[in-house]
């Protein structure tokens, strides 16, 4: 996301004028760079989960038709954090956004 609002910044956009549009997981990744870049102005997020931990105990119990049992998922996501270095508790668009300049404000 940081290197789209890079390459368009250097094509000349005026950070003022760039804006996201995330649907679901995209949604989520928007909400994180509001919070971490404060050229972006606007978002529009539809259906953005606000943390991913939760949403992947949501997805597996919905998923998985009950083949998996949902004490696997523990195991499952240190096995992700030791091979690929994904820490999910990290992963909390609700808190990133806090850090935006951005938010919502219908007097602007």
């Amino acid at each position: 996301m940081q290197g789209a609002i890079a390459y368009l910044k250097g094509r000349g956009f005026k950070p003022e004028k760039i804006g996201l549009f995330g649907h679901s997981m995209g949604a989520a990744i928007g909400l994180m760079a509001m919070g971490r870049n404060q050229d972006l102005k606007a978002m529009v997020a539809d259906l953005a989960y606000a943390n991913l931990e939760q949403e992947l105990e949501y997805a597996f119990s919905a998923n998985t038709g009950g083949i998996l049992p949902s004490f696997c998922l523990p195991g499952m996501l240190v096995v992700a954090s030791l091979l690929q270095g994904i820490d999910v508790n990290q992963v909390r668009p609700e808190e990133a956004v806090k850090g935006s300049t951005s938010a919502a404000d219908p007097r602007r």
